[in-house]
């Protein structure tokens, strides 16, 4: 067996003609998968996110289409017809010629595996193809934090003097010392707030008794709120304030980059404080 996820010469009946250069562009899923009444049960059983359903039913349907174009019935296939799909899908691209990153790569090739191992476990199929078929994971890149310099350099940012500086301040000391997701800042509440650590309250305190005060146009429970007094709806003004503040950081700042800053930095605290008055 060929080690997994190169992209090597593969066996004339399956790439005689195909050349990096030349990719078979992968046609978009039409109608339902050939193994669609099977894959609801499979998916029903997983009880997976939505999302999550979605894009697993489209890879099993990059799967069924490689079967049909065989003349194949998904429940006769073979592990020589998992491994000449693997080889195929190393040459397919996208309509825009891109191939599938490695990772993408795994996740079909996963996804098949699991659902093969359902099958045989539910005994819709005799025999499983997957049982010897080994996926090593594929190697992942460093993923990048920042240092305590440059936090620090991001939490003396925003401008406390303005009441969107003082509501930024908050947003950023939240996600770096409290590490909660965008989502969470979305459905925080000033009462959950006042629960937050020690390293926030000095900032919070500031923006509830004054920025907050000045943004609000009338009573609301969540703690941020945007430049017209309403709260913030959507991750994508969390990720607007973000950017303001990205020019000055190396990479460009998200809730996970401070998250993972945090962490690294868990033995030392980093935080701004607040200017003394004479």
């Amino acid at each position: 067996m060929k080690t997994y996820g190169q992209r090597s010469a593969t066996p004339d009946s399956i790439l005689s003609s195909c050349r990096r250069s030349t990719a078979v562009s992968i046609p978009a899923p039409i109608g339902k998968p050939l193994v669609d009444d099977v894959a609801t049960a499979y998916f029903q059983e997983r009880q997976a996110a939505p999302a999550t359903i979605e894009l697993e039913r489209r890879w099993l349907n990059l799967w069924a289409h490689f079967c049909k174009s065989r003349g194949l019935r998904w429940t006769d296939c073979t592990q020589a017809h998992l491994l000449a799909f693997h080889q195929e899908l190393l040459w397919k691209s996208f309509s825009s010629g891109r191939l599938y990153a490695t990772n993408t790569l795994d996740m079909i090739l996963r996804t098949v595996r699991a659902f093969y191992r359902w099958a045989y476990r539910t005994q819709r199929v005799a025999v499983d193809p997957t049982v010897k078929w080994s996926l090593p994971r594929t190697p992942q890149t460093e993923q990048k934090s920042l240092s305590q310099a440059q936090v620090l350099r991001i939490l003396n940012l925003p401008d406390l003097s303005q009441p969107m500086g003082q509501r930024d301040q908050v947003l950023l000391e939240i996600l770096y010392h409290e590490r909660l997701s965008l989502g969470r800042c979305l459905t925080l509440t000033v009462a959950e707030a006042e629960h937050l650590g020690e390293a926030i309250q000095p900032h919070l305190g500031l923006y509830l008794h004054d920025g907050r005060a000045k943004l609000s146009k009338g009573p609301a429970p969540e703690l941020l709120l945007s430049r017209y007094g309403s709260p913030i709806k959507t991750r994508e003004g969390f990720h607007q304030i973000l950017r303001k503040y990205s020019a000055d950081a190396m990479p460009k700042l998200t809730a996970r980059l401070f998250h993972r800053s945090r962490r690294d930095h868990s033995d030392q605290l980093t935080a701004r404080r607040l200017p003394t008055h004479d």
